[in-house]
């Protein structure tokens, strides 16, 4: 698959993906995740489909039926789609509506025109400022099946949810954010969901636009389809509560068991959830400092490159491989969500034996493997010519086979 680019501002998301962000990737643990059947692809009582993995995935036999059925819909409702439109995008559309045709229609309508609109997709540097910069939404750190958290403090958000200009600076920084975790942080096949924390701060209705708040989930459920894991409501008011119901209606219903609110007193149960402390900043009872820098993203794995905490200039990162002592890698790290001991450790449908792996003869050449991958990738990333302009006809982001980096 060619690295796809768009527009002016996939050319830009590309260089921070070749130059500044490729440090964000998973650890090379990731790579050993096993879902098991269930947990990527399930059918309930009541026959009601649920998948959470869509790449390098067989699709069943339903699922290619209704593929077919919801394409030909769309040809009869005159609705050309984008060419990059694979037959996975439209099954994750027909799964966000619950197989619902009329509902699925306005979800492709609504992304097609998001797709289509400048302004979203090219936030302004103003914007990235007032927005990422400042820590209003930010990314920070991972579950452990090393799902990315994303971060959005609503109570900071100055904005008239009736002004549409506002409303186009609040949504591209968040598309920007998104965007970035989905490219960066994301492996095709075992991490392919977020967690979503949005921090009200006890403010009350008056204190906050609610319907920002609501404007700010319809678009992470159009755009951004099938990858919430959760939507944790930190700090949540009384009244927030009892408004909460106005903004739900806008949440699918297979995701509102995923919703949880979390108050002061009770972040432990952030750990609860699969957050290693570590990966949880003081402020929400967790072990990290707080953040000061929030844009760039860091990276708050120890085992990978990046142990400082930091973000690795273009040359520090050409030397990432230099870096990792491969017998400490995959299995040094003692906590309490991920220690490694005889037993088999099973939770949220990752199925690993750490004794069989630590004494599989292979393991090394495994590791190996996986690393020589990665400077592969890393390399053709380092000579892709993403400055030259692009041309809509193109494959890629030139016309170079250098781009086929994926």
């Amino acid at each position: 698959m060619r690295l796809q680019i768009k527009d002016e501002n996939d050319i830009q998301i590309a260089k921070e993906d070749a130059y500044e962000l490729n440090y964000m990737k998973p650890p090379l643990e990731a790579h050993l995740i096993n879902h098991d059947a269930h947990y990527i692809h399930s059918v309930d009582k009541k026959g009601k489909h649920t998948r959470r993995i869509f790449y390098d995935q067989e699709f069943n036999e339903y699922e290619k039926e209704k593929i077919k059925e919801f394409r030909q819909l769309l040809k009869d409702q005159q609705i050309a789609l984008p060419t990059e439109w694979s037959d996975l995008k439209i099954l994750k559309c027909i799964y966000n509506e619950q197989f619902n045709k009329k509902d699925f229609i306005n979800l492709v309508k609504k992304h097609i025109k998001w797709l289509n609109d400048f302004a979203l997709q090219n936030p302004s540097e103003e914007t990235i400022e007032k927005f990422l910069k400042r820590g209003v939404m930010y990314t920070f750190g991972r579950d452990n099946l090393f799902r990315p958290i994303v971060f959005v403090n609503s109570y900071m958000i100055q904005g008239d949810s009736n002004n549409i200009n506002d409303m186009n600076a609040i949504n591209g920084a968040l598309c920007k954010l998104l965007s970035t975790v989905q490219k960066n942080m994301f492996l095709e096949g075992k991490v392919e969901n977020w967690i979503i924390c949005i921090d009200t701060n006890y403010c009350g209705l008056s204190d906050l636009d609610f319907k920002v708040i609501q404007k700010i989930i319809e678009c992470m459920v159009a755009n951004y389809t099938c990858i919430l894991h959760k939507l944790i409501i930190l700090n949540p008011s009384w009244s927030f509560r009892q408004c909460w119901k106005i903004i739900s209606a806008f949440i699918p219903s297979d995701s509102q068991d995923k919703i949880e609110f979390i108050t002061s007193e009770e972040f432990h149960k952030l750990v609860e959830i699969g957050i290693n402390p570590d990966q949880i900043e003081k402020k929400y009872g967790g072990n990290h400092e707080n953040l000061t820098q929030f844009w760039p993203p860091i990276n708050t794995f120890k085992s990978h490159h990046n142990n400082q905490f930091s973000t690795p200039s273009r040359r520090e990162s050409s030397h990432y491989h230099s870096m990792i002592d491969h017998s400490h890698f995959i299995f040094s790290r003692q906590d309490s969500q991920r220690e490694f001991n005889d037993q088999e450790i099973t939770q949220d449908g990752m199925n690993l034996n750490s004794k069989q792996i630590l004494e599989d003869k292979q393991q090394h050449n495994i590791i190996d493997k996986l690393v020589q991958k990665d400077i592969k990738i890393e390399d053709k990333i380092q000579n892709c010519p993403i400055d030259q302009p692009y041309h809509q006809k193109s494959t890629g982001c030139c016309s170079s086979n250098q781009c086929n980096i994926f």
